[in-house]
């Protein structure tokens, strides 16, 4: 049995806090499509380059790789 939440929790605390950012952005003059739009085309264009680059590196690495500080 897996310790992570069901994934409907997890869908639900990013959907409730959309909403929020969306009921924020309209108090600012900002339209709800103009703020999806742009949550999406953030989401595509930085997060999700960056965790599949941090996945392909996890793949990459062993499995008994140790660190010793001075990979970088």
């Amino acid at each position: 049995m897996s310790d992570e939440p069901p994934i409907d929790d997890l869908h639900e605390m990013v959907s409730q806090r959309i909403n929020s950012l969306v009921l924020e952005m309209e108090e600012a003059d900002w339209g709800a499509e103009d703020v999806i739009s742009a949550v999406s085309a953030i989401i595509t264009a930085e997060w999700l380059p960056k965790f599949r680059a941090l996945e392909e590196a996890r793949k990459a690495t062993p499995t008994n790789f140790v660190s010793d500080g001075n990979e970088g």
